[in-house]
């Protein structure tokens, strides 16, 4: 899945991202999150090292967001060389951009050669759930280098259940209560929806919650990870 198209067509920079990331779920879900974020975004995105060059071939981009281990490379994509000079071409082809790193296998070391080359920030993959996610754009105006560990692997262990009652909205409220980051007060939460979804406020978010819960509690019998959070 690509979303890559030509672009140039007047769109202002800042309303430009360029989201380079291999696996379709994960780009997806990045996608949504912006375009739900802010639908006036221009989202590109690039599966390859080549797609990604060509998106930023003549063009401007606000944020781009980098998986490192792109498949161009073969068996030597997952190389610390390999990886690291992808990034470097990247970010200065792009000098202008704030370059997030995101990727499935956190290094430390990796994180600091990130943020010597100019990188704003470096997060593990797993655990990127969308309120952490919004969190730390936000944080990124008010920081020189972000790392976010995240958790060591995917946890896929769970069932996720969609209730026919629910907008997808309403669904997506109940997931960012569920996954609230450790730390993070509710009402931070409900600010961070409140932006995120174009709500007036937090109590907006709140109550488009509660109502979104109310639904689902005619289904005693269906395990939802929401329901310890009342």
């Amino acid at each position: 899945m690509c979303y890559y198209r030509p672009m140039h067509d007047g769109t202002h920079a800042q309303n430009k991202i360029l989201i380079i990331e291999d696996d379709d779920l994960t780009l997806d879900s990045l996608v949504r999150h912006f375009k739900t974020a802010n639908p006036d975004y221009l989202v590109l995105t690039a599966p390859t090292f080549e797609a990604a060059m060509e998106a930023l071939n003549g063009n401007t981009f606000a944020m781009i967001l980098i998986d490192p281990g792109l498949p161009d490379f073969g068996a030597d994509s997952e190389k610390a060389d390999v990886r690291l000079s992808n990034i470097e071409e990247i970010i200065n082809t792009s000098p202008t951009g704030i370059h997030v790193i995101i990727t499935g296998r956190f290094s430390s070391e990796e994180a600091e050669a990130c943020r010597r080359l100019g990188a704003k920030a470096y997060l593990g993959k797993f655990g990127l759930n969308a309120p952490a996610l919004a969190n730390i754009l936000e944080e990124l105006s008010r920081t020189d280098f972000l790392l976010h560990r995240g958790t060591i692997t995917s946890d896929k262990t769970m069932p996720e259940v969609h209730y026919p009652e629910l907008s997808a909205v309403e669904e997506l409220c109940l997931k960012w209560v569920a996954s609230r980051p450790p730390g993070m007060k509710r009402s931070e939460l409900f600010d961070q929806m409140a932006k995120h979804f174009n709500m007036k406020n937090a109590d907006s978010a709140e109550k488009k919650y509660k109502r979104a819960r109310s639904k689902i509690l005619t289904y005693p019998n269906t395990t939802s990870p929401n329901s310890a959070d009342t």
